[in-house]
Order: C-alpha cells, then structure tokens, then sequence
C-alpha cells in the first residue's frame, strides 16, 4: 500500500480519488492487483505533495481494515512500514496487526512498551509460537524504515529497521500461520490502541521471500 493518490480513494468503494493535502483517505490500493484493499470507515488523512506524500494517522481513531484471509494457509510473510511516529504512547501500538482474538495467536509489526521495535511471530492458530523478537530504536518524529519476515516453515523471524537487520529468533512450533482466516486484521490499531503515526508505505507479502532485500531498500527510500 503505496500513499501516493495514484492509489488512493476517498471512500472505501473506490469512487472518488484522494489527490490534495487534507483530503479523507477511505480506501488504499492494493498495488498488487490482488484486491486486498485496505478500507476505513474513519480514515486518516492525506497529506504533503508531489514526492513526499503520507498519510496522517491521529492516534483517535484513524485505521483501516485489512481482508482477514491474508494470512491464512502461508508458510511465510514479510511485513513492512515505512514512515514516522509522531507520539509514542505507553501501550502497544501497531503498523500492521493480525489475530485471532485471543493473546497468544498474533502476528504483528508494532512497538512495544513505549520505544521497543517488535516482530511479534505468533502462529494465527492454537499453537502459538514464543515472544516476538524487538530492538529499543524507535525515536519520536524521526522516520524510520521497518520490516519483519516471519518463516514459519522454520519457527523463525527477524526484524530489520532502515534496510539493515538488528534482531532475530527461533520458535517453538513450525507450521503454516492457520488454516481459518485471521479474525482481526488492521493498519494502525491493535487491542484498543490507535497509532498516531504518518505513513509513507506498508506491505504485506506471503509465500516466501524472493525480492524482499529490494522492497527494504525501497522503504528505507521512502525515509
């Protein structure tokens, strides 16, 4: 999901394009052509220009939902961000959040008590997997690339942060994410809590991680 207006509507049914600085943005492309678009009924806000276009999250109530059979039935997901945090509250906040509703069945890209970057690895089925792996580098207004590959053939996933790796862990139970599709999925939210954060990219990619290196030179392009 690229905040560029090329890919950007007003309303969640795709009618009408985001293309000016204040404009609501109800819909995100899936540039893939896959149509996995991500929708809101309280959307962020677009804003900037020509080459340095974001989306404003306010940290109130701004976030889009995902479709929740994204990560059904894949043995491998790459998740990734690029942009700013413009607070750092004390709870949890998520750039891309999945689960199944309850604690220990969540894949996630997110930060952790404050300033913690985490990958959280967690199987979308019964068997969850250990503890996310995180690294304290998140800095408040400063933008920053992310992103996390989540092997779960092999129980393992790593965190990168501005095209470079600074993490990394092996779980206790390998297998697919699940075979039911996720019950929450979102951009921006998780467990109660909106992240108040401009955004310049997200992406979701499943089934294995061929061209992945490019796509982390590419966000930490965008940074």
């Amino acid at each position: 999901y690229v905040i560029d207006p090329a890919y950007l509507w007003q309303d969640e049914a795709g009618t009408t394009p985001a293309t000016a600085d204040g404009d609501p943005v109800g819909r995100l492309e899936d540039v893939s052509g896959n149509g996995n678009h991500a929708t809101s009924p309280v959307p962020a806000t677009l804003r900037g220009g020509a080459g340095n276009w974001r989306l404003e999250f306010d940290g109130v109530d701004d976030y889009y939902d995902l479709p929740l059979a994204l990560l059904q039935n894949v043995s491998a997901a790459y998740l990734g961000f690029a942009g700013t945090y413009r607070t750092l509250a004390g709870a949890d906040n998520a750039m891309i959040w999945f689960s199944t509703g309850t604690s220990g069945t969540r894949t996630r890209l997110n930060t952790r008590a404050t300033t913690y970057l985490q990958a959280a690895g967690r199987r979308l089925d019964g068997d969850s997997f250990d503890t996310g792996v995180q690294a304290e580098v998140i800095v408040q207004g400063l933008p920053f690339s992310t992103s996390a590959r989540f092997d779960y053939t092999n129980a393992a996933v790593s965190l990168t942060k501005d095209g470079g790796e600074i993490a990394s862990g092996i779980f206790s139970t390998a297998g697919n994410t699940s075979d039911t599709p996720s019950a929450e999925a979102y951009l921006g939210f998780q467990a109660g809590e909106y992240t108040a954060m401009d955004a310049r990219a997200f992406v979701i990619l499943t089934g294995g991680f061929a061209g992945t290196d490019v796509m982390d030179e590419y966000l930490a392009s965008l940074t």
